[in-house]
């Protein structure tokens, strides 16, 4: 496999000067005017290539914020969920603390049954908290994902546009 990779890159690098070499002598022997136009045509081609390299560093900065942003959003939508999830989870531990030490001795069942609401209560108020994030998150990605494909195609077009200016 290395032997044919190195065959290849011989190959590739042979053909590569061959084709520089036949650019040479097709310069060499064109006329001025071929040389002039040949001039202008390299310069518009990088031109070209220079807008495009544009384009993509645009493209790629844009498209990065927008990335970076949601990524803040559903990290502050996560870092808010688990805040109320404990929340909620803590004051169902302070109220089965009141309900033990109000009535767990005189009415132990009452309390082992309050107690059993509270955690039921505590676990559906939490599912609640994290079907809504979840709700949130998704929303977020679906945003960015049209922000992304709005902002390509306005940059695709504009690309194009220069483009097709520049081939004229």
């Amino acid at each position: 496999a290395e032997r044919d990779a190195e065959a290849e890159i011989r190959k590739g690098e042979e053909d590569a000067e061959r084709e520089r070499q036949r650019k040479k002598r097709e310069s060499e022997e064109a006329s001025w005017w071929e040389r002039a136009v040949n001039f202008i045509r390299d310069a518009f081609d990088a031109l070209v290539s220079l807008v495009n390299r544009i384009f993509d560093a645009v493209r790629s900065a844009i498209t990065g914020l927008i990335d970076l942003a949601r990524r803040a959003v559903v990290g502050l939508i996560e870092a808010v969920s688990q805040a109320l999830q404990a929340i909620v989870s803590a004051l169902g531990e302070v109220l089965k603390g009141l309900v033990d030490g109000l009535l767990g001795e005189i009415f132990p069942e009452l309390a082992r049954a309050l107690n059993e609401a509270i955690d039921s209560a505590v676990n559906r108020v939490n599912s609640a908290i994290d079907s809504v994030a979840q709700g949130l998150i998704t929303a977020v990605n679906a945003i960015a994902a049209a922000l992304t494909r709005a902002v390509n195609a306005l940059l695709d077009v504009f690309q194009g546009a220069i483009n097709a200016a520049l081939a004229v």
